[in-house]
């Protein structure tokens, strides 16, 4: 059942279908034989079910995180309504997706397709599944399909620009990125994913005021998120339209070295922050801790040997260049290594 095909059905009401439309006795049968077959355990349990069961009851046992029993619950309402429901469909395949059981969960989701082709929830639920069973590419046209029908839908917007970061495609997930986060402005989810599509696209401003509005919403962060929003301080766009970006940054790298010492970018931009501000020792002793971290740094080890050739410490500056030119493949930067050589005969 994963990935399906469009339904054709006709839309129906939001909460009951018109009898032209499907019988209801095969809507329940197939359903009904799709959970048969799918590894879901909540069928063994539905004898252990009140004999009146209700919306409220299952969406009790769902916010109790009871995910087998309130799909089971679910099921039973759906059979009860002959299939003309909507909210059985959506609360079946959510509570059978946190049970980690996809196949039953699209199977289920599928069906209520088929009913209410137009309806946002079940679109969007979809899209999510075929996530969660790594469908990349039938979830990004299951949230395509959802901007189709309402383009001023964040989850909808998100969730497009999200499945499009995840196959490399951030060029054409940033503008619905953009549209989600200008829908929901703070959200963390959309900022998350704006900051990354906009970095790997060079827009490197907007990543940056994405990345600090995150360090400004979030309470814990890793080390990843404070390298990221100070190494884009460095760049002068950044530093044009927010003055304090540099002073704001030193904290960060301070904190991302204190969550990770082995952090090898941390230590490198420390050094450049040292460096810019004439702590020149203090730089040195940053950039020789990179390397020593990440022998492959190749920023730091640029750094070291032009700086070790400025100062006239030969040795030193021939060492680093050697290192670096076994890793850079620009040929302007190697013409500029080999010059800090030392040439025997």
């Amino acid at each position: 059942m994963i990935p399906s095909t469009n339904s054709r059905t006709p839309a129906a009401g939001r909460r009951s279908l018109s009898r032209r439309v499907r019988p209801a006795f095969a809507t329940a049968f197939l359903l009904s034989l799709c959970l048969a077959s799918s590894s879901c355990s909540f069928g063994k349990d539905d004898d252990d079910l009140p004999q009146t069961v209700t919306p409220e009851l299952a969406r009790a046992n769902e916010v109790a995180g009871q995910y087998e029993r309130s799909a089971a619950i679910w099921h039973r309402l759906h059979l009860q309504s002959g299939g003309e429901e909507l909210d059985p469909y959506l609360g079946c395949g959510r509570s059978l997706l946190a049970t980690g059981d996809v196949k039953s969960a699209c199977a289920i989701v599928e069906q209520g397709l088929q009913v209410f082709p137009r309806d946002m929830d079940l679109r969007l639920l979809h899209g999510k599944i075929l996530e969660a069973a790594n469908y990349s590419r039938a979830a990004e046209r299951c949230y395509e399909q959802a901007v189709l029908l309402d383009p001023n839908n964040h989850e909808a917007r998100l969730g497009l620009g999200r499945i499009r970061v995840r196959l490399g495609l951030e060029r054409r997930a940033i503008e619905h990125l953009r549209a989600a986060n200008e829908l929901e402005p703070g959200d963390v989810e959309t900022l998350q994913n704006l900051a990354l599509a906009a970095e790997r696209t060079g827009c490197e401003l907007e990543a940056y005021e994405a990345h600090r509005q995150l360090l400004e919403l979030e309470d814990l962060h890793g080390a990843y998120r404070y390298v990221s929003a100070s190494r884009l301080a460095f760049v002068a766009d950044v530093q044009t339209a927010h003055p304090d970006a540099l002073v704001v940054a030193l904290p960060w790298i301070e904190e991302a070295i204190r969550l990770d010492p082995q952090s090898s970018e941390a230590h490198f931009l420390r050094a450049r922050h040292f460096e810019l501000h004439g702590a020149l020792g203090d730089a040195e002793l940053s950039y020789l801790r990179a390397v020593e971290i990440d022998p492959g740094n190749l920023g730091a080890l640029e750094e070291l040997a032009e700086n070790y050739h400025e100062a006239g410490t030969a040795d030193q500056a021939d060492r680093f260049a050697r290192m670096a030119l076994t890793l850079e493949r620009n040929r302007q930067r190697r013409v500029r290594l080999e010059t800090y050589l030392i040439v025997t005969d």
